[in-house]
């Protein structure tokens, strides 16, 4: 997943016509680590990293964080919001969407739903070293 990433990314650069030099200008994210996403030697990045690139590659965020493996796609999880589909799954899937969501009577902001989603990376870390550190699971 993580190279299929990589050559996604690549695609989306070269698709607005842009450099890593440039994307990286633009998304405040180092070229270095640009590269190293395309040719499959980083991990996923961060919800955070994604956010930065969404804007220069004028790709959807919604679809982004799927191809990223962090949703499913939304015509999947429309099809599959059965018992088949993760709670945490569903949960993230309504923190991306548009609906208005409340914890404890009071309406969540998208700035609110962000921070949901960066605690849940920091918690979660899409990132296969982590595997290995938990007992050398890959």
């Amino acid at each position: 997943m993580i190279y299929d990433f990589g050559i996604y990314l690549k695609e989306l650069r070269e698709a607005v016509q842009l450099s890593i030099g440039e994307l990286s200008r633009l998304s405040g994210v180092s070229q270095p680590y640009l590269s190293q996403i395309e040719n499959g030697h980083r991990g996923i990045p961060s919800i955070e990293v994604l956010k930065k690139l969404v804007e220069p590659l004028k790709v959807d965020y919604k679809e982004f964080l799927a191809k990223a493996g962090y949703l499913h796609d939304s015509a999947m999880v429309e099809a599959n919001w059965g018992d088949e589909q993760s709670p945490l799954n569903k949960f993230v899937y309504l923190l991306m969407s548009n609906k208005k969501l409340t914890y404890k009577g009071r309406l969540l902001t998208e700035r609110d739903k962000q921070r949901i989603l960066e605690v849940m990376e920091a918690l979660f870390p899409n990132d296969e070293n982590e595997d290995n550190e938990q007992g050398g699971r890959k």
